[in-house]
């Protein structure tokens, strides 16, 4: 998230294959879900949506994405943010984490 260029030359120069991006997220005051890091403590420059852009076009295959506002919470996982980014970037596997309370989730 801190460097998004770096990323995108490790999708050329490994394979988007070998590559799963992780990206935790929390949506803000105003709606906008954000990349929190430095231990969540600090917001990245670009949100989820400019991020899902950039490596959705320079190829990735697999990505890893964490509502933290719900990981470890047990509400169940937010199908509402899992539906957004696979429409937003349909050709990423999504591995949704955060917030399973049971096996049904």
């Amino acid at each position: 998230v801190r460097e998004p260029e770096r990323v995108v030359e490790w999708l050329r120069r490994f394979g988007p294959e070998r590559i799963t991006v992780a990206l935790d997220t929390r949506r803000d005051d105003d709606g906008v879900w954000r990349l929190p890091v430095h231990g969540w403590t600090e917001r990245a420059e670009r949100d989820l949506d400019a991020c899902l852009d950039l490596y959705a076009e320079a190829g990735a295959r697999h990505l890893l994405c964490t509502d933290i506002a719900r990981d470890g919470m047990l509400q169940g996982p937010n199908l509402g943010l899992y539906r957004t980014v696979v429409a937003r970037a349909p050709a990423l596997a999504l591995q949704a984490s955060g917030g399973v309370r049971d096996t049904s989730d």
